[in-house]
């Protein structure tokens, strides 16, 4: 009996150093990736830093609000910033998000070459996203009009992402934005999709429900938990999100800029103490991120709660 409990105890015991293992390094990244430097931020954007007499070292007094100043002025000044991440996050949500709901829909219904679909639109998750990045950016400034010329006969000019129009250029990351985003929101669309119970689907048949009415009636109220997630995501996102740009502009996008790639480029290039009035130091960037969020999580709840209160229901 004795030796059976103590198998039993050391059993126990083992089960719980393998289970601190496995949640060790998560843990682990959550103090140091999120707690930690959420906290130091935090602590930065209140500290001013100035260098040492002797130039070794900094050092510090409290700011007050003179960083939160100098970035709200940044963020004041830079309205196409602004805009083209609002533009961006528009796109995703009525272009991107209609086209992946009737795509999943087209999926789930097991319509010829479902399965071949679903593969071809999952393959961007598939390549490194630089990979297709360059990939893209080559097809589009260089092969995309020698296609329009040779076989439709229309004269389009070369450079697409590099040298024409600023709209024609926007346009064209928008569209890669949104191609990129399509596999994982197709995946996540029809796999809530396969969960729908098929007596309701039947019902509706019966009933003599068509297929858009079924779409519209039956499949969205029933994804809508599913749907409504990656708005809010979207929305908590819009001002981190890059488009992508760095991977075709390395620090030169311009007027392409959104506030996550300005954000990106700044942290990139910037230090401690700035002495270029163009480049945001770390703690007036610590105070960037803290008035962006200071936006955003009001903004996110808000619409969190609109979206549950008002969204389509299954009833």
């Amino acid at each position: 009996m004795k030796a059976k409990q103590g198998l039993k105890n050391a059993r126990t015991r083992k089960r719980f150093i393998f289970y601190c293992c496995v949640l060790a390094l998560p843990v682990l990244q959550f103090i140091i990736f999120y707690i930690y430097i959420n906290f130091n931020s935090f602590i930065m954007a209140f500290t001013k830093y100035e260098s040492n007499s002797d130039g070794a070292g900094y050092i510090t007094s409290f700011a007050r609000f003179d960083h939160f100043k100098t970035a709200w002025n940044r963020l004041s000044d830079s309205s196409y910033m602004i805009f083209n991440s609002l533009l961006l996050f528009a796109c995703q949500t009525a272009i991107g998000f209609t086209l992946a709901l009737i795509f999943s829909f087209y999926i789930y219904k097991k319509f010829f070459a479902s399965g071949v679909f679903k593969t071809i639109l999952f393959l961007p998750q598939i390549v490194s996203g630089v990979v297709f990045g360059l990939i893209f950016m080559y097809l589009a400034d260089n092969a995309y009009p020698v296609i329009m010329t040779k076989y439709f006969g229309k004269n389009v000019e070369y450079g697409l992402l590099s040298s024409l129009d600023v709209g024609i250029r926007r346009t064209t990351v928008l569209a890669y934005c949104i191609c990129m985003g399509f596999g994982i929101h197709v995946l996540m669309f029809s796999g809530s999709m396969s969960g729908i119970n098929e007596s309701i689907v039947e019902s509706a048949k019966i009933d003599g429900a068509s297929l858009v009415q079924e779409f519209i009636h039956i499949t969205v109220p029933m994804i809508w938990p599913t749907l409504s997630q990656f708005i809010i995501i979207g929305v908590a996102a819009i001002f981190t999100d890059q488009m992508h740009l760095y991977t075709f502009y390395l620090d030169g996008a311009g007027e392409l800029s959104t506030v996550g790639y300005f954000l990106f480029v700044q942290a990139k290039n910037s230090d401690i103490i700035s002495d270029n009035v163009t480049k945001l130091s770390y703690p007036e960037l610590s105070a960037f991120g803290l008035i962006i969020t200071a936006i955003l999580y009001p903004t996110t709840m808000a619409i969190r709660k609109l979206l549950t209160k008002f969204g389509p229901s299954v009833d």
